[in-house]
């Protein structure tokens, strides 16, 4: 039932991409995210992740839009991770959870020198 949703989940928010539509899309990237960390039934990493989030969340909606086709790149990292979450491939889910993770915090380091050069250059 977890993975289904999460499937779904995937879906809809790969149609609010096709649709260019931003908050929606946010909206169920957000969704797709507690999906798993509420599949790992693991509260203290379920909380862990939730504060995580917040605290994120004011670099996340700044990187979301304005890195040239990083909700295509974002897009494409999920479905492989809800692929191999889907198909019971633990190790294969990890690894691309990783490369998710340090791809994110690589576009919002590039994000962040960017707006530093850009206010610099005024």
């Amino acid at each position: 039932l977890e993975r289904k949703r999460l499937e779904n989940l995937n879906k809809e928010s790969k149609l609010q991409l096709d649709a260019k539509d931003d908050t929606k899309y946010a909206d169920f990237n957000e969704k797709i995210h507690k999906a798993i960390h509420d599949g790992s039934q693991n509260e203290t990493l379920r909380l862990l992740a939730a504060d995580l989030w917040q605290r994120l969340a004011p670099f996340r909606r700044a990187v979301f839009f304005k890195l040239d086709d990083w909700l295509n790149e974002s897009t494409l990292e999920h479905d492989d991770i809800v692929n191999a979450i889907v198909a019971g491939d633990t190790d294969n889910a990890f690894a691309l959870m990783r490369d998710h993770v340090a791809s994110s915090s690589l576009n919002a380091i590039a994000y962040l020198e960017d707006d530093r050069s850009s206010s610099t250059a005024k």
